[in-house]
């Protein structure tokens, strides 16, 4: 018995023996390695992280790229022009509507597209819509809201571009020229320091010409929606004056002439197919003989021809641009991102606005 007593005596060792010590080291084992995969997680993480930031920062280098090309190749085509048409511009020339040089265009492994809308969506493509025609906006088709300081343009300007009141457009006008103006003397319907500082949250006037177009949201009663029935009719690069051949209808009343004026100019500017943009358009080439040319065409009553006239002794009318935007959309083969690069210049080429849009997923 003494024998097997010794034998079984090991088997019973108290707390702190070899045994606990073993269990103590796999716990011990277990935890490290837990810790070590939790780093190892958060490394991968992080180095995911890092890559994908790379690749982005990758990605957008190489869209400025090619929509910096797509500008270049704007201005060229310009330059081109003008050398070939060095007294006006029309809109069936090879800056407006122009869809070999501006056409989904090869620039390493991505392409590009001038569009004449600034506003574009950048999956119109993708989703099926009808994109707008490629080409050049004509800044000078616009009319500009920080050179042009009669109240009657801008009146009629912004009642054509909304189709609301008289008493609504008086409104707006007043509170865009206490916006710009250097004094702190409000309107009768306008705003100055005092009621921007009681908006939450509150900022001043600039007092002083517009920096944006965006701005505009800022002006007491400028809505989103009322901004942007009026961004494709004003600008704030243009030489003040408006191209006789390029203005649209609404922008053509707002200068004052009378609506058979205006049906009239339209007609004879888009020939006898009825449509802007083809080789049958018709051209003003000179402000001077503008309504010569016109009663060419068809009879100018007495009335229609002192309203004509009286618009071009204003002053604000020509027949030759100096301003242009290009908006370039630019993507890469087989990647979901793109940039929309908007770049405003003269007809040498110098840019005047340069704003990019990136969009990735």
């Amino acid at each position: 018995m003494k024998i097997i007593k010794r034998w079984i005596k090991p088997c019973h060792q108290r707390p702190g023996s070899r045994g606990g010590s073993e269990g103590s080291v796999l716990v011990v084992s277990f935890f490290v390695l837990a810790l070590l995969a939790m780093f190892m997680t958060t490394v991968g993480y992080v180095a995911r992280q890092r890559f994908q930031m790379v690749s982005r920062l990758d990605t957008r280098q190489k869209l400025r790229y090619i929509g910096d090309s797509g500008v270049q190749k704007a201005i060229h085509v310009l330059v081109m022009h003008r050398e070939r048409h060095p007294t006006y511009d029309s809109l069936n020339q090879s800056w407006s509507r122009n869809e070999p040089e501006f056409k989904d265009v090869k620039v390493g492994d991505g392409f590009f597209s001038v569009y004449r809308s600034e506003d574009f969506p950048l999956d119109a493509e993708s989703s099926g819509e009808e994109p707008p025609a490629q080409g050049l906006v004509d800044e000078e088709s616009k009319i500009n809201i920080n050179a042009v300081r009669l109240t009657d343009i801008l009146r009629r300007l912004f009642r054509e571009a909304t189709g609301l009141s008289d008493g609504e457009v008086a409104a707006w006008v007043d509170a865009l020229e206490d916006w710009i103006d250097e004094d702190n003397d409000t309107r009768s319907l306008g705003a100055e320091d005092r009621y921007y500082r009681g908006l939450n949250p509150p900022y001043l006037p600039r007092n002083g010409v517009l920096a944006t177009l965006s701005e505009l949201q800022w002006i007491k009663g400028i809505t989103p929606e009322i901004y942007r029935k009026m961004k494709p009719y004003i600008t704030l690069h243009s030489s003040g004056r408006v191209n006789l051949n390029t203005a649209s209808e609404p922008v053509l009343s707002a200068l004052g002439f009378i609506p058979s004026l205006v049906s009239k100019i339209k007609n004879y500017r888009s020939g006898r197919d009825g449509l802007i943009g083809t080789e049958d358009d018709q051209s003003f080439d000179n402000v001077s003989t503008a309504a010569q040319q016109l009663a060419k065409e068809g009879y100018l009553s007495d009335n229609e021809r002192a309203n004509f006239d009286a618009v071009i002794q204003s002053g604000f009318l020509s027949v030759k641009s100096q301003f242009f935007t290009a908006q370039v959309l630019a993507r890469l083969e087989h990647k979901k991102q793109a940039m929309r690069v908007v770049a405003t210049f003269d007809e040498r080429g110098m840019i005047k606005r340069w704003e990019e849009t990136f969009v990735g997923s």
